[in-house]
Formats: structure tokens, C-alpha cells, sequence
């Protein structure tokens, strides 16, 4: 919600028009930046740690308990819709 507050009031109030802002996410803050740019066509993503889903990021922490957190921000199944440039960065060995 708060990310789309952000972006209502630069697009909305400030009349910044979307194809001049870039979104930046890192690890969990990943999360609303694709959803973001899911919605919105924007200059430019960048991401660093992408996770896939916080429910999959939960899995490998503390295994099948991880089907009771809330699946807030499933990125794996909205990147498809973003149609801005997206530059991923991540390392090998990510913990």
C-alpha cells in the first residue's frame, strides 16, 4: 500500500510522468517493486536478491510451516506483466 501511495503521489501530485521513474528493490523490498512495475510502465527496474515469493523464501527457512504465511508479494507470478527494462542482480550464494 505504501508503495502505491509513493507512486500515486509522484504520477498524481507531482505530475511526474511514470516512463521518467525507475523502481529499485532489494531482497524483500523486491517484493513491491515488481508489483509495481506490474502495474506501471516505468524508465527502468532494478532488482538485487529478487526472491520468487515470500512464502517460497519462507520454505527454505522452516520448511512445510511455511504454507501458513500469507503469500503477500508472489513476484514469480506477476513478472510477466512487467513491461519496463529489468536489470536483475544477484549473487551465487545469496543467503
Amino acid at each position: 500500500a505504501c508503495a502505491t501511495a509513493a507512486m500515486h503521489f509522484l504520477t498524481d501530485t507531482l505530475r511526474w510522468p511514470a516512463d521518467g521513474i525507475k523502481l529499485f528493490g532489494r531482497s524483500l523490498g523486491t517484493g513491491p517493486c515488481v508489483a509495481l512495475a506490474a502495474k506501471y510502465q516505468v524508465a527502468g527496474v532494478v532488482l538485487v536478491s529478487p526472491f520468487t515469493s515470500i512464502r517460497d523464501l519462507f520454505r527454505e527457512q522452516v520448511g512445510r510451516l511455511a504454507d501458513m504465511v500469507e503469500n503477500r508479494f508472489p513476484s514469480i507470478d506477476v513478472v510477466g506483466d512487467i513491461r519496463s527494462p529489468v536489470l536483475i542482480i544477484h549473487g551465487q550464494q545469496d543467503t
